[in-house]
């Protein structure tokens, strides 16, 4: 039996907490074949929890087949089925069961949602906002064009939009940089005032250099998924560019700036799309963990400029900057980032191993010979540097 399956049969289990952890579980692996029966429990099951869940797991698979990573997109059978079984059920008794029309951004569904932004009940017009901000926020929407945006902007000019679902609008603005939005969002007046002025200035951000900066990391998720993370490209940006209307072409493609929330963490990230994907931004300590998480992967790096955001004279920061420069077989810089650090009383041993791969790239053998037999003399059996230094040592 799968982990799937496993799963499916706890649906039935009479525990609350049982019936919650299979829906999370068939939300991060299951597919449509579970909608349904997500769906439905999702207005039927007598636990509120239970429904919640339920409503975001079949929202979750739905979102894996929009069209930002996995490039298999629902049937035009399916989708009719998943508007059937939503459209069955009450939004104000379950308004996150919305979410579910974020995998279709055609023209039917979002105005049916920008329409439930004037429900005169608050949780239908919540759970709208929630899907449109979903729909707008994956990656699938660099692959759509502009009819989401276009929208939008019509919800934001109807003289019955109420003042909460406007501030939700118009927050979505400057999370997307939607810039051309502004003019109608500031005809709403006082009551999107603060939200407003956060949207305008994020809007204005994407147009400077700097805001497109740094280091970039592809984790292979959509934004909001809630998948594990696995790093599948990576990019560096430096402050040369020049983004045209909040947008930039680099190398090619050309990407949008986002403000957008990441799973597992809170508040807006700094984020990139292109053609489906997502990169979030990596800076301070987070960077540094990327670089000893790549580790063999730098090779390809342009050093400089990578190092160029590794900032800070802490040892784990120059340790960091030492390692890009020696995978990328840039030996002397990296000598330089070491030197202070392998002064130390007692140096961390693994700085002798980024000091041979040094020696190595500047074509010393003896040196090499004598700093991968150091880093071994300490090295612990599971240490991850250990086989590639045994290797390395035979073949110099």
């Amino acid at each position: 039996m799968t982990v799937n399956d496993e799963a499916r049969t706890a649906l039935d289990e009479k525990q609350i907490a049982v019936r919650a952890a299979a829906t999370r579980e068939l939300a991060l692996n299951g597919g449509f074949d579970d909608v349904e029966r997500l769906v439905a429990m999702a207005t039927e099951d007598k636990s509120p929890s239970v429904r919640l869940y339920a409503a975001a797991a079949a929202g979750s698979i739905l979102m894996r087949g929009r069209g930002a990573y996995d490039q298999t997109q629902w049937t035009e059978k399916q989708r009719r089925s998943v508007l059937d079984w939503v459209g069955r059920s009450d939004p104000a008794r379950i308004p996150s069961l919305l979410l579910s029309y974020a995998a279709f951004a055609d023209t039917d569904v979002i105005k049916r949602l920008t329409r439930m932004l004037r429900d005169p009940r608050y949780g239908v017009r919540a759970g709208a906002a929630a899907a449109i901000r979903r729909m707008a926020l994956s990656g699938a929407c660099t692959r759509e064009g502009p009819g989401l945006r276009e929208w939008v902007g019509d919800a934001l000019g109807h003289r019955k939009l109420p003042a909460d679902a406007a501030i939700e609008l118009v927050r979505l603005i400057g999370e997307t940089g939607w810039s051309v939005l502004l003019p109608a969002a500031r005809k709403i007046g006082a009551s999107v005032e603060d939200v407003l002025t956060e949207a305008s200035a994020r809007c204005e951000e994407r147009n400077h250099p700097k805001a497109w900066a740094g280091v970039w990391v592809d984790e292979g998720r959509d934004v909001l998924d809630e998948r594990p993370a696995v790093t599948s490209d990576w990019l560096v940006i430096g402050e040369d560019v020049q983004p045209t209307d909040g947008e930039l072409v680099h190398e090619g493609q050309t990407y949008r700036r986002l403000w957008a929330p990441r799973a597992g963490a809170d508040g807006s990230h700094a984020a990139i799309q292109a053609n489906g994907r997502t990169w979030w931004r990596r800076e301070d300590k987070a960077l540094i963990a990327f670089i000893l998480e790549t580790d063999k992967g730098l090779a390809s790096a342009d050093a400089a400029e990578l190092n160029r955001y590794v900032r800070g004279s802490t040892a784990t920061a120059m340790r960091a900057r030492a390692l890009v420069f020696a995978r990328a077989g840039e030996g002397q810089p990296a000598l330089d980032e070491l030197s202070t650090a392998l002064k130390a009383k007692k140096p961390r041993n693994d700085l002798y191993f980024i000091e041979g791969l040094a020696w190595r790239a500047l074509g010393d053998g003896s040196k090499a010979r004598e700093s991968f037999g150091r880093y071994l003399e300490k090295a612990k059996k599971k240490d991850p540097w250990r086989a590639e230094a045994e290797s390395l040592l035979q073949n110099l």
